[in-house]
Parts: C-alpha cells; structure tokens; sequence
C-alpha cells in the first residue's frame, strides 16, 4: 500500500507539474499567435491602402492626359493606308491609275499613288480617293470640328501644278453642289516638287463651299495635275485637325488608333465613326467630275 501510494502520488504530482508547465507555453503561445495575426491584418491593410493609392494615382493621371489630348490633339485621320485603309477611287483618263502601294509611304509601309501621263485640254488628269468607297448617303466625317485638312504628299516626275478639291456625301454621288472649289497645293506648300515628303496643312475656310455642301458627310479628297504631266502624286496620313502642326495620333484614327479620344465623328447612318474594311478597288467607279 505505502508503495502503491507512493507511485500514485508520484503520477499525481508530476501530472500537477506538468499542468503548471503546460499553462505558460500555452498563454504565451497565445500571445503570439496574436501578435503575428494583428501584424498580418496590418500588413493587408497597409496592401490594400497602397493598391488603393496606386490605382487612384492612375486614374488621375489618366483622366489629365485625355484632358490634355482632348484639349490640344483634336483630330481625326481618314486614310493612313494601315489602320484606316477603307476606300476606293477613280482616275482620268483611263491611262492613270490611283490606289495604295507600298514602294512609297511616309508612316507605315503603304501611300496613295495617282500615276498620270498626258494633260491636253481633251484630256485631263485627275482622281479621286474616297474613304467611303462610294457609298451615298449618311457616310463621311464631320468637319465641322476642325480647322484644317491635312495629309502627305510627295511628287515624282514631270508635274505641274497639283491642285485638289473636297467633295461631300449626298443621296446620289458626285453632284455639282458636292464639290468645294480648288486650291492650288504650290501655295500651302512651296517646295513639294522637290521629291521630298511634306505635310500639307490647309485651312477648311480656303475651301470655299458651294450653296447646298454638307460639311457634316465629307468622303473624299480629289486630285488634279492642272497641266502636261507625266509622273506621280503620293498621298498618306491623310485627315483633318484643329491645328496645322505636325500632330499625327498613334493610331490613328478612329481606328487607328488610336491612342487617346478622338473627339469627332464620322457619320454613318447609325453614328458611329467609320469602319476600316480593306477595299480598294482602283479605278472601279469612274467619277462624273464637275471639273
């Protein structure tokens, strides 16, 4: 019995013994365990405060660069041969030809080409580009944002004296009152018959507009060598802007695109901007030209 006591009070006290070492482990344990989920549970909010931050730093800085380019990059281009590569055209006589190639371009691997030869008073050379192709109605793009028609030209050859014109949409094609009166490209731009690339920037208001024009659905660029000739016009980036700087969206336009808002509309019949479907049928649908 004494023995038997003995072993008995022996387990009971070293279980007492353990009970009293188990009791700190466990409250510090505790402690811990508390201290790692509190720092934890800061460490997620100080994460979730500077995601926060981040992302209304972005927000700010993107609603002032489209407050910037809204302010200072109102433009639009039409055709660029890329992004904006819908159109069509027509050339005279039936000699010359119109319609994109990639031997010449100023951005982008691809320009308009009007190659001509002749110019007697029975047979004039001009053409047209029609970034509609041809389509009549509420097709076009609102010029009445801007101040400028812009676009790049290069000459090669034999050229006199380039001239070009505007031409509106309506419910039939090419009427008397569709088209603006010329100008004389020399004058906005001196040196273009040196062979070199330069933009041509020319005020909308030189483009005297006849009773009956609508300035809301313009879709073409016509093109004239006023004169004996036997060479060709490249044209790209062709647009219109609010300025006459050297100003050309990444992409363009409405397409392409373009990096930023454009802020006018070309007007289909359901408003949207134009679509760039690649159709360019050179020659297909010879102009009746009020020339």
């Amino acid at each position: 019995m004494g023995q038997g006591q003995s072993r008995e009070s022996g387990r009971s006290g070293s279980l007492r013994f353990f009970s009293r070492r188990i009791k700190p482990r466990f409250y510090h344990h505790s402690l811990v365990i508390g201290t790692v989920s509190s720092l934890g549970y800061i460490f997620d909010c100080m994460k979730a405060l500077k995601h926060s931050l981040f992302v209304l730093a972005l927000l700010t800085f993107s609603l002032c660069a489209i407050r910037v380019r809204a302010e200072f990059v109102k433009q639009v281009v039409v055709w660029d041969g890329e992004q904006a590569n819908k159109g069509a055209g027509w050339a005279n006589p039936k000699t010359s030809t119109i319609g994109p190639q990639t031997v010449e371009a100023h951005s982008g691997h691809t320009a308009l080409e009007f190659k001509f030869k002749g110019g007697s008073d029975k047979d004039w050379l001009g053409a047209g580009w029609n970034w509609c192709a041809f389509q009549t109605g509420a097709y076009g793009t609102d010029i009445t944002p801007f101040k400028y028609f812009t676009f790049w030209m290069k000459t090669k050859g034999k050229v006199a004296k380039p001239q070009i014109n505007l031409l509106c949409n309506g419910k039939a094609f090419d009427m008397p009152e569709h088209h603006t009166e010329k100008v004389s490209v020399l004058h906005y731009c001196p040196q273009l018959l040196d062979g070199e690339w330069h933009k041509v920037s020319i005020p909308l208001a030189d483009f005297t507009q006849p009773k009956g024009f609508d300035p809301l659905h313009v879709g073409e660029l016509q093109m004239f060598n006023a004169g004996e000739g036997d060479g060709s016009f490249f044209i790209d980036d062709i647009g219109f802007e609010d300025s006459a700087g050297d100003k050309r969206p990444s992409a363009a336009a409405p397409t392409s695109a373009p990096a930023g808002p454009v802020l006018a509309l070309n007007r289909p019949e359901n408003g949207s901007v134009l679509t760039f479907d690649t159709f360019y049928p050179s020659n297909s649908q010879p102009s009746p030209l009020n020339h």
